[in-house]
């Protein structure tokens, strides 16, 4: 995006010209991350108003970890090498198990500790 920004104005390139900022504004991907961030706040709060806490927020974990994925994959273009790739699968698994929950805290009191 700098370098889209620097051709759009030309130099001296600084993020506090007017220029610069419109520039940013009404970039594209700007746009639909901007976008992307309203809506999904909009529907976390929902579902934290009308959900189990407990299930939500494993969810949201699992969910907030793949779209940003998707989205560099699909929307932005991204391309991934293998060991990129590798690295992604083990974010995710990660945050999976990190995110899953087989005991509630006075289960776990009650048989020891993990």
């Amino acid at each position: 995006m700098t370098q889209r920004t620097i051709l759009d104005v030309g130099e001296p390139f600084s993020y506090g010209r007017p220029e610069v900022l419109g520039s940013i504004l009404t970039d594209f991907p700007f746009l639909v991350v901007l976008g992307c961030t309203v809506v999904g706040g909009i529907l976390i709060n929902a579902a934290y108003a009308d959900g189990r806490v407990g299930v939500t927020a494993s969810v949201v974990t699992i969910v907030s970890a793949v779209i940003p994925i998707i989205a560099a994959l699909t929307i932005f273009g991204e391309r991934v090498v293998p060991l990129q790739i590798a690295g992604i699968v083990i974010v995710v698994a990660g945050t999976a198990m990190l995110a899953r929950r087989d005991e509630t805290p006075a289960q776990s009191a009650t048989h020891g500790t993990r």
